[in-house]
C-alpha cells in the first residue's frame, strides 16, 4: 500500500521545476502522478524524446458530439492545449521520473469530458479565481495580479529550499480555492480515482504533482469514502475526437491567458530556470547586456550613461522591494523610469527590446521519431514534392492551372487555407493568364497549425471536407456564402461533399429573397463557370445548373419589384441586375436560361414611373446589351426621363450595368449632353450628386474619352488639367454665373472679343 506525497505547483515555475526533479532524484518515489489529460497516457514515450521546447499537448472534441455524421454542425469543433516548457514542473517531474526508471501517468479528466462544463462556467481548467484570500495577499504583498505575488512567494530567492517552497505553495493554494465549481469538482474526483488506483498498487510514496488549489480538495476526497468518478472515452471510429503533441512557441505563450495555460514573460523565466540550474543569480543583467548588445549590432545607438542610469534605477527598485535579486519588474520599470520622457514609454527603441528579451524568442520542435498525425506526414511529403516547403525567406511561386502540377500546387494551397495552416498567400489570381501567384512565408505558427488541421480529419479530403461543411453550417438562407463554398471546395479540388453541397446550394438560390446577395452569389458562380475547363469540376457538380437557378430566381425577384426609393440602399439590386445581363451574355447560348422571363421583368421596371429611377436605368441598360433596345431607342429614353433631377440616378443605374458599352455608342452621350444643356441651374444641381456617382467608376482616360465627345480635344485636355473636385466645379460655375449675372446688370451685354 502506498503513501500519498503531495507537491502542489504553480504551472509555469522555474522553482518548481527545479524543486520536484530534487526531490525525484533525493528519495526516488514508486510512481509519479502529473495533473495532465489522461487520454494521452497511451502516448507517454512521446514524452521522453529530446524535443525542442517549448511544446504542447493537444486535445479536440466536437461543439455537438450527438449530432449524426453529415448533420449540419457535425464537424464544429473545439480545443484546448496544455504547454509545456523547460520550466514547467509538470515536464521537469516526468523527465527526472524517467531517467531513474520510475513509472509516471498523467491524472486529470480527459478535456472531453469537461469541455461543456468549462464552457458553461467561461473557464479553463485551473483557471483561478479571485478569494478574499488571494485580494488579502496581494494587498499584503503591495502587488497587482498573481503572476507578480507568485514570484515575490516562491520565484525571487534563489536559496529558496523545498521546506519553506511547500509551505508557500500551501499558503497559495488555500487562497486561490474558493467555492468550489462544477469543473473542479469532476476532475478533483477523477484524479481522486487515479490517485487511489496507484496507492493500491505502489509500494511506496506516490508522489503527486499538481495545481497547489487541488491539494486540499483532493486531501479531503482521499479521506472519504471513494465514489464512483466521472469516466470517458472517445466513441470508436469518431475521428472527431483527438490527441496530440505538437510545438509552439514563446511568443504564444506569452500571449496566453488563464492559471494554467499562459504566463507573461517566457523568455525570463526560461533564462531564469537555466541560471538558477547553473547557479547563477543574475539573469536580469545578462538579458539587458544582451539587449543593448543587439541594439548596437542594429545601428541604434544607446549613450553608455543612460545604461548606467537604467541598472542603477533598477537596482534601487529592487533593493526597495526586497528582492534577493535584480528581477523582470525591476528591469522594465528602470528602463521606464531612467529614459522614457512620457507616459506610454512604448516609442524607446530599449523599452522594446526588453519587452522582446522578456517574451522570448523560443520556437518549438518536435524530435523526428515523434509521432505526427497521418494528415501532418501527408501535408508534409505533398508541400515538399511540390517545392512549397517555406523557408525564413519568403519567396512568390506560381500555380498554373492549365498543368496538372500547377493544378496540384493550386489545390493544396487552397486546402492549406481552409485548414487554418498559415504558408501560402495568395498574391495574383488566374484572371489573366490562368496562373495564379503564391506568397510562401513561414511561420513560427506553421508546424504547429500542420498537426492542429488534424482535428479536420486523417486525410487532406476529409480534413477539407470537414472544414468546409463547418463553413456550410453558417450558409443557410445566405446565398452568397453558400456560393462561396461551392467556389472554395473546386478550388480546393474537393469531390466528396460536391454532390450535397449543389443540392443545398439550389435550393438557398431558388428560394431566397435576398436579391442583393443572389447577385453576389451568381457572380461567385459565373467565375467559377468560367474556371470550369481549368479546375476541372464538371463530372463533380454541375455549376451550370446552378448559375441557371441563381438567373431564374433573380428574374422572379426583379418581377415583382416594388415602388423604391434612390439612393444608396438600391446599389446592391443594380449589381444584381448586372450580374445577371452578364450572366446572360456569357451563358445564354450555352445554358437553358429564362431569357424571355428576364427581359419582361426588365421592360415592366423600365416602364415604371414610380420606381427609382436608378433601377429604371439599370434595367433598361440590361434590356440594350441583350439586344432588345435598340441605340436610337436608348438615347430617346433618356430625353423622357421626369422630373430630369432624376436624370443623375437614371444615368447611375444605366452605366452601373453598360458602363463599358456606353463608350462606344456616342448617340447616348450627345443625348445626355443635350439634357443636361437645357436643364435649369436648380434642375442640374439636383442632378449633379446622380451624375457623379454614374461616372465615378470611369477611368481618367475613360472620362476623357466622354468629354473629347462633348467638349473636343481642347475641351479634353483642359478638363483633365483641371485638378479639383466636382464642388469645386460646381463652385466655380456658379461663381461665373453670379460674375456674370453682375457684369450684364452694371453694364450691359457685352461681347468679348477673342473668346466670343
Amino acid at each position: 500500500m502506498g503513501i500519498v506525497e503531495f507537491f502542489g505547483v504553480r504551472h509555469h515555475s522555474p522553482a518548481a521545476a527545479r524543486l520536484v526533479a530534487e526531490r525525484i532524484d533525493a528519495d526516488p518515489p514508486a510512481i509519479v502522478l502529473i495533473e495532465g489529460p489522461a487520454d494521452y497516457n497511451d502516448h507517454l514515450e512521446q514524452l521522453t524524446l529530446d524535443h525542442d521546447l517549448p511544446v504542447m499537448i493537444y486535445s479536440w472534441a466536437p461543439l455537438r458530439p450527438e449530432l449524426p455524421r453529415g448533420a449540419a454542425g457535425w464537424a464544429a469543433r473545439r480545443s484546448a492545449f496544455y504547454p509545456l516548457t523547460a520550466y514547467s514542473p509538470e515536464w521537469a517531474a516526468l523527465r527526472a521520473a524517467d531517467k531513474r526508471g520510475i513509472p509516471f501517468q498523467f491524472m486529470d479528466l480527459p478535456w472531453p469530458a469537461l469541455a461543456d462544463v468549462a464552457e458553461a462556467e467561461n473557464r479553463f481548467a485551473g483557471h483561478a479565481e479571485s478569494t478574499e484570500a488571494l485580494e488579502r495577499m496581494l494587498t499584503e504583498f503591495g502587488v497587482d495580479t498573481l503572476d507578480v505575488l507568485i514570484d515575490e512567494l516562491v520565484e525571487i530567492d534563489p536559496a529558496l529550499n523545498l521546506t519553506d517552497y511547500r509551505t508557500r505553495m500551501h499558503t497559495l493554494g488555500e487562497a486561490l480555492r474558493g467555492p468550489e465549481s462544477e469543473e473542479t469538482r469532476l476532475r478533483e474526483l477523477f484524479m481522486a480515482d487515479r490517485i487511489r488506483t496507484a496507492t493500491a498498487q505502489a509500494d511506496g510514496v506516490v508522489l503527486v504533482v499538481c495545481g497547489a488549489a487541488h491539494v486540499s480538495g483532493l486531501t479531503e476526497l482521499l479521506a472519504q469514502p471513494a465514489v464512483d468518478p466521472p469516466g470517458w472515452e472517445p466513441p470508436a471510429d469518431d475521428d472527431r475526437y483527438g490527441i496530440a503533441l505538437t510545438p509552439t512557441s514563446y511568443q504564444a505563450l506569452d500571449a496566453l491567458t488563464g492559471y494554467n495555460a499562459g504566463q507573461p514573460n517566457p523568455g525570463f523565466y526560461d533564462a531564469l530556470h537555466e541560471d538558477r540550474l547553473a547557479g547563477r543569480a543574475d539573469t536580469a543583467e545578462r538579458l539587458f547586456t544582451h539587449v543593448t548588445a543587439e541594439l548596437r549590432k542594429a545601428g541604434k545607438f544607446v549613450a553608455a550613461a543612460d545604461l548606467i542610469a537604467v541598472l542603477t534605477t533598477a537596482r534601487g527598485l529592487a533593493a526597495l522591494r526586497g528582492h534577493a535579486q535584480l528581477w523582470r519588474t525591476d528591469l522594465l520599470d528602470g528602463v521606464i523610469g531612467a529614459l522614457v520622457k512620457d507616459d506610454s514609454g512604448g516609442d524607446h527603441p530599449l523599452v522594446e527590446r526588453v519587452h522582446e528579451a522578456l517574451r522570448g524568442t523560443k520556437l518549438g520542435a518536435l524530435h523526428p521519431d515523434a509521432h505526427r498525425p497521418p494528415l501532418v506526414h501527408e501535408l508534409t511529403a505533398e508541400i515538399a514534392v511540390l517545392g512549397l516547403t517555406p523557408t525564413p525567406q519568403s519567396r512568390v511561386e506560381p500555380a498554373d492551372l492549365t498543368t496538372d502540377d500547377g493544378l496540384r500546387r493550386s489545390q493544396l494551397l487552397h486546402s492549406l487555407q481552409e485548414l487554418e495552416v498559415p504558408l501560402g498567400i495568395p498574391v495574383a489570381s488566374a484572371d489573366a493568364d490562368g496562373v495564379e501567384r503564391w506568397r510562401i512565408t513561414w511561420s513560427p505558427e506553421y508546424e504547429g497549425q500542420l498537426v492542429a488541421a488534424a482535428r479536420f480529419g486523417g486525410s487532406r479530403d476529409e480534413a477539407v471536407t470537414t472544414a468546409l461543411l463547418d463553413a456550410a453550417d453558417g450558409a443557410d438562407e445566405k446565398p452568397r456564402e453558400a456560393a462561396s463554398i461551392m467556389l472554395r471546395a473546386a478550388l480546393c479540388g474537393v469531390d466528396e461533399l460536391a454532390d450535397t453541397l449543389q443540392q443545398r446550394t439550389a435550393t438557398i438560390l431558388a428560394t431566397t429573397g435576398d436579391l442583393g446577395g443572389l447577385g453576389e452569389a451568381l457572380a461567385l458562380l459565373l467565375r467559377l463557370y468560367r474556371y470550369d475547363p481549368l479546375l476541372r469540376t464538371t463530372g463533380r457538380v454541375d455549376i451550370g445548373a446552378l448559375v441557371t437557378v441563381a438567373f431564374d430566381r433573380i428574374a422572379r425577384l426583379v418581377e415583382r419589384f416594388g415602388p423604391l426609393p434612390d439612393g444608396p440602399a438600391v446599389d446592391p439590386l443594380i449589381a444584381a441586375i448586372k450580374t445577371a445581363a452578364d450572366a446572360q451574355e456569357r451563358t445564354a447560348e450555352a445554358l437553358a436560361l429564362p431569357v424571355q422571363v428576364w427581359d419582361d421583368a426588365l421592360a415592366a421596371v423600365v416602364t415604371d414611373t414610380q420606381q427609382a429611377a436608378a433601377l429604371r436605368g439599370a434595367a433598361l441598360g440590361a434590356r440594350w446589351l441583350s439586344g432588345h433596345v435598340p441605340d436610337g431607342e436608348l438615347a430617346e429614353s433618356v430625353l423622357l426621363i421626369h422630373p430630369v433631377e432624376r436624370l443623375g440616378d437614371f444615368v447611375h443605374g444605366l452605366l452601373a450595368v453598360a458602363r463599358e458599352a456606353a463608350l462606344r455608342r456616342e448617340d447616348l452621350i450627345h443625348a445626355l449632353d443635350g439634357v443636361v444643356t437645357a436643364m435649369s441651374e436648380a434642375s442640374f444641381l439636383g442632378a449633379v450628386p446622380g451624375l457623379r456617382r454614374a461616372f465615378s467608376a470611369y477611368s481618367p482616360r475613360d472620362r476623357a474619352r466622354v468629354a473629347s465627345v462633348l467638349l473636343g480635344e481642347r475641351g479634353a485636355a483642359a478638363l483633365q488639367a483641371f485638378a479639383g473636385s466636382g464642388e469645386d466645379a460646381i463652385a466655380l460655375a456658379a461663381f461665373e454665373a453670379e460674375a456674370a449675372a453682375t457684369v450684364e446688370r452694371f453694364l450691359g451685354t457685352l461681347t468679348l472679343i477673342g473668346l466670343e
